[in-house]
């Protein structure tokens, strides 16, 4: 671990346990307690900065809970510091000063946010293009994540229900599992999605966590993963394409490989009167494929922000969830069937992506 990680590594425990010193002593002094007495203040210098440290061991919706208290207890702060002066003759003082806002806030969005976690909908766009002569419906599933909010029995019941939509085109968009998925759950989520029936075939491309390549130990090898997918009936498309009807597909390998091949060679022999539609986990990279002719980009990986408010923090990267418009070329962003690393979702909706092309009259 090199010097410069060292150093700063521990920043986030000292800024967590600086504003929780300062956020604990007004509401303790708000409460009737002596904060101007030596152990008191060290009474909540300790709490605090055992709340920082944790920070550095916490995970799930506790590590989230104590996060989210701090995000929205600073967002009083500058509520409170635009408000004081036009207040400063009501009670809102007092609000700001107990500390108990950020607290109840916290409280019912977490329970929100697991429930909204675990509502899929289904999401159709319709798309109407001179290049094809007959509808196509292509069924698009990405950021499943496997593991995180969803067991087998659940994936293979919505799994059921998408089949019901009688898609003729398959299309898994990445994420479909991560670092934090069993082998054993990796196996079931691909034999669950390789058994959606459709008129063609299922084709996938990975995403930046389904090989989990980000920890040190992962529970299955790249051979494994890919064994699975392909004993499931489904094809990788790795800067590859695929002719399925009247539709030509480009697989794009995920921006975090290596070797990714630029958009403009991908799609070079790319017929002008085809369609081409063109899967790529992350949708940064829209305008790439919109320059080299692509008519339809499927994506996921932004999870639609998951977290309130870091949506509005996605969208200012790039497209966030939706369908966006690249001249003559359309971006449909899935915020995904579940979400990353918690299993609470108090942005975006979970979903599954119905696209039907039809021709033009």
């Amino acid at each position: 671990m090199s010097v410069a990680l060292l150093l700063i590594r521990p920043l986030p425990t000292l800024l967590v346990a600086l504003y929780y010193f300062f956020f604990l002593r007004r509401a303790a002094k708000f409460w009737g307690a002596p904060t101007e007495k030596k152990s008191v203040l060290l009474l909540i210098g300790a709490v605090s900065l055992l709340i920082g440290c944790a920070m550095l061991f916490l995970r799930g919706k506790l590590a989230l809970f104590v996060l989210l208290v701090m995000l929205f207890g600073m967002l009083m702060d500058v509520l409170h510091l635009l408000l004081h002066y036009p207040l400063r003759k009501t009670k809102w003082s007092a609000i700001w000063r107990c500390g108990l806002v950020p607290l109840l806030i916290v409280a019912v969005l977490l329970p929100y946010g697991y429930y909204h976690m675990r509502d899929v909908r289904e999401t159709t766009y319709t798309l109407v293009t001179g290049k094809i002569k007959t509808p196509v419906r292509i069924l698009f599933v990405s950021d499943l994540h496997f593991g995180t909010a969803m067991d087998v029995e659940t994936l293979q019941a919505y799994c059921d229900k998408m089949e019901e939509t009688k898609p003729d085109l398959v299309v898994l968009g990445g994420d479909i599992v991560d670092e934090s998925t069993g082998k054993e759950d990796m196996r079931a989520a691909f034999a669950a999605l390789g058994g959606i029936e459709s008129a063609c075939s299922t084709y996938f491309i990975y995403g930046n966590h389904d090989r989990a390549t980000y920890p040190k130990d992962s529970s299955f090898t790249q051979h494994e993963l890919e064994d699975a997918i392909v004993g499931n009936g489904i094809t990788i498309l790795r800067d590859e394409s695929a002719q399925v009807g009247e539709l030509t597909l480009y697989g794009t390998e995920d921006r975090s490989a290596s070797g990714r091949l630029p958009a403009a060679e991908l799609l070079q022999d790319a017929e002008s009167d085809r369609f081409s539609l063109v899967l790529s986990h992350q949708p940064s990279v829209a305008k790439e494929y919109a320059a080299a002719g692509a008519d339809l980009m499927l994506s996921g990986h932004t999870h639609g922000g998951q977290i309130w408010p870091l949506g509005y923090a996605v969208a200012l990267l790039g497209p966030r969830c939706g369908q966006y418009q690249f001249g003559d070329m359309t971006l449909i962003v899935s915020s995904g069937i579940c979400g990353w690393g918690y299993d609470i979702r108090t942005q975006g909706v979970s979903e599954y992506v119905i696209v039907d092309l039809l021709p033009a009259e």
